[in-house]
């Protein structure tokens, strides 16, 4: 056995990630909408990601349509 795969084994066990290429980042609305499937309220994303609330608002609305939830965007659009 390899350091290498001491290390792999400890980091596994830890929770690290083992794979030295760095993940891209995934954007502000991407993560909101991970939020949204977590079934938080768009207060809780605004807090969280520190965004404006008109554009949690336009989000939430988007996560609807993606979600083919587009009743709720309607009525949210009516108010």
């Amino acid at each position: 056995m390899s350091f290498k795969d001491i290390a792999d084994v400890i980091n596994e066990y830890v929770g690290e990630d083992t794979d030295p290429v760095d993940k891209p980042q995934k954007s502000k609305d991407a993560r909101a909408f991970e939020i949204f499937l977590q079934v938080k309220q768009s207060v809780e994303v605004a807090i969280e990601l520190d965004m404006p609330a008109d554009k949690i608002e336009e989000l939430h609305i988007q996560y609807w349509r993606l979600s083919k939830l587009d009743n709720l965007e309607i009525l949210a659009c009516s108010r």
